[in-house]
Order: C-alpha cells, then structure tokens, then sequence
C-alpha cells in the first residue's frame, strides 16, 4: 500500500511538472464515456430491478467508512513520530495484541501508563469479522484452508494465525447464516409465486414449477450434486438440496479404524446421531435428481403450504414416474407433467438434423450406386465393340 501511494504521488508530481512546461496532450479519439458505458442493461434480474427501485424489503443502508483497506505496519511506525498522547502530550506507541486470523486489537500505548485498545476489524461476539468474510469469499472462489494459508503467506500477512479448529468453526456460522437466508429467500418467492399463480387464474397453493439437476462434472460420476426447483411465473428459486455420496469425517476415521470394527460402528452411530453425517445418498449420481425432486416435493406443505400440481420435465421420464409412484400429496392432488418447449424444440431439432444427415448419406450412396451402373454398362459396350472389331478383322 505504501509503495502505490509512493508511486501515485510520483505520477502526479510528474503531471504538474509537465503541466508547469506549457505541455499540451496528444488529442486522443472519443471512445465513449465510461461512466455511462454500462448504463443500457436489457438483461436485468428482477431482485436487481426491486433494489434499483428502493424496495424496503431488498434496501441495505451501508455507512461509507465500512470498508477495508491492506496497510503496510510502517504506517503505524510513521503515526508514531506524528502522534502524542492528549494527556501527557508524549509519543505513543503501537503493539499488537488478541490476534485471530487477519483480526487482532491495535494496542495505543504512552509513557503514561495509559493504554488504548481498537479492533482491527468489527467484532461478531468473540470473533473477529474480517475472519468470516474472507473464509466465505475464498469458499466462494472455491479455495480452502490451505489455499488460503498459502494467500496470506504470499501476501506477507504475518498476522494471519489461522487455526484449523478456527476455520471450521467461522465454516459452521457461515452455514447457519446462509441457511438462515436461502430460507428466508424461498419463503418470500414461493409467496410471490402465489400471488401470480393467482392473477392467471390458478389456485395459490397448486403451483406448477420446474426442475433440473446439476453436477460437479459430466458422466454421472460425480459425489455431488444440486436440484432446484422454480416457480413457472416468477423464475424463482422455491427450493433446492444438496446430495452427497461421500462425508470426509467418515473417510477421515475409516484411516484410523476399518469400517466393520466396533470403534467404527460406536462412531458411526454418535455422527449420525447428532446429524453431522453429509452423506446422504447411496444411488448413482444419475438419481440425484429424482431423489432431490421427490424430497422437495414432500416438503412443499411444511416449507410454503402449498403443493406442485404440475411438474415442467425435461424429458427425463424417470423422474416425473417417481413422482407418480410417490403421490407425495396422496389422493388430494395429482401431480400431472408438461414439456418443456425448450427440450421439446432441441430434440425435434436434433431429429431434423439427423434426418438431414441421414438423407445426405442416402443420396451421396445412391449417386455412388448410378456412377457404378454407368460404368459398369459404358465397360460392357467397350467389350461389345472390341469383340465386334476383332470378327471383323479375321473375316
């Protein structure tokens, strides 16, 4: 930080040197301003278009000093020479103390006796919130524990202290807030997806929605995968879950104790006990989707009291027939299927082209067959002739 400070105040020292010399800047070409550039944006979500239009449910009020900036420690050595104590009006000087991560309390201290300490950063209780902001910004960028070690020591953070303990722990707040608000984010589109199931007509609790899963990688081979589903009005998402087919703590005790021993079991029983057992699914990756979609269904009445009447396929029939086979809503309502107009335009699409392909084939063999035929018959003639110069010849 302090060397770009060093090279800003450089550049401008430069500019009013040249400024001073009567120096005159090249004419450059308009190329369009660029703090207007972006401002035509068709494609816009709708939770933008409500935050744009200072929607009280989507307003955050944020104080412009709630910002963090990297600091070098010599801004701290150079305070020291041009700070005193009010009391004493003596030098003062700083130290550090509690640190946590890339939190820590900046200790003020005078000859005094007199000592100040200020947070680094905001606290969250006990712990510091720069910690959870960046464990949930390097999870985002799908960086782990040790990823984000090896950050901070090429960045030269030497007060970063991260604990595998600590981490895991800001890991397990992150969830539950996380948790907290997809749960809340649901609530409010399933309502909104009433409200306009309701203004075409339909029932507000028989909702028609669509599903799709996704995974890590193609091939079905994945461990994991997500299945969403959304409103048919809103575009929203009314619900997801996560599948797993593998949970690291019971990989992680398997290397201590095989699976069938009596210290496995003992484990094994506790974990799953207290609910801390990921995985979830024992099929093949192809079945998450439809496990994930009769899971949600199933829960439709305790999340949102409402119920999916009619489910948007995309032409995986094993999915829509668990379903049927489920009646997750008995015999109250009937959960019917409708294609979608998107997979329905690829697949007639792909026929078409296959058909084209198909038809090219048929016609470059059917040109081979005539040229064979006219070859094979020019060749017959050839031989008629030469038989008939040779009779000739011996008459």
């Amino acid at each position: 930080m302090s060397n770009f400070f060093f090279s800003f105040a450089l550049i401008m020292s430069d500019k009013k040197q040249k400024k001073s010399a009567s120096y005159r800047p090249k004419k450059r070409k308009f190329q369009g301003n660029r703090f207007t550039g972006d401002d035509d944006i068709e494609k816009t979500s709708t939770a933008s278009k409500k935050i744009k239009s200072g929607d009280p449910d989507f307003s955050v009020t944020v104080h412009p000093t709630a910002a963090y900036v990297l600091v070098h420690w010599t801004l701290f050595i150079a305070l020291e020479q041009s700070v005193s104590c009010k009391t004493c009006k003596k030098n003062v000087e700083f130290g550090v103390s509690n640190s946590k991560g890339l939190g820590f309390q900046l200790e003020v201290m005078c000859e005094c006796k007199q000592r100040k300490s200020i947070p680094s950063s905001p606290k969250i209780k006990n712990g510091y919130e720069i910690n959870r902001r960046i464990i949930y910004v390097m999870r985002l960028l799908g960086v782990g524990f040790t990823g984000l070690l090896n950050f901070c020591g090429l960045m030269d953070i030497s007060l970063c202290a991260f604990s595998a303990n600590g981490y895991y722990k800001c890991l397990q707040h992150i969830y539950a807030a996380c948790e907290a608000v997809s749960t809340l984010v649901f609530k409010k589109a399933a309502q909104e997806e009433q409200e306009k199931n309701q203004e075409n007509g339909h029932p507000a609790n028989k909702l028609t929605v669509s599903g799709d899963g996704s995974w890590p990688k193609r091939g079905f081979t994945a461990l994991l995968g997500i299945v969403s589903l959304i409103g048919k009005y809103s575009n929203k998402i009314l619900d997801a879950i996560v599948k797993s087919k593998i949970c690291h703590a019971c990989n992680q005790y398997a290397k201590k104790f095989p699976e069938n021993s009596p210290e496995f079991e003992a484990w094994f029983t506790e974990h799953c006990e207290k609910g801390e057992c990921k995985r979830d699914h024992d099929g093949s990756a192809g079945l998450i989707e439809s496990e994930g979609v009769q899971e949600m269904f199933s829960r439709s009445k305790k999340l949102h009291n409402v119920m999916y009447e009619y489910y948007i396929g995309d032409g995986d029939s094993k999915t829509f027939k668990h379903l049927q086979d489920l009646k997750p809503y008995g015999d109250e309502v009937e959960v019917k299927k409708k294609a979608c107009v998107l997979h329905v335009g690829k697949a007639v699409y792909r026929r078409g082209k296959e058909a084209k392909k198909r038809m090219a084939q048929e016609k470059r063999a059917q040109k081979k067959a005539l040229q064979a035929q006219e070859e094979k018959s020019a060749g017959g003639s050839s031989e008629k002739k030469s038989r008939k110069k040779k009779v000739t010849h011996l008459k």
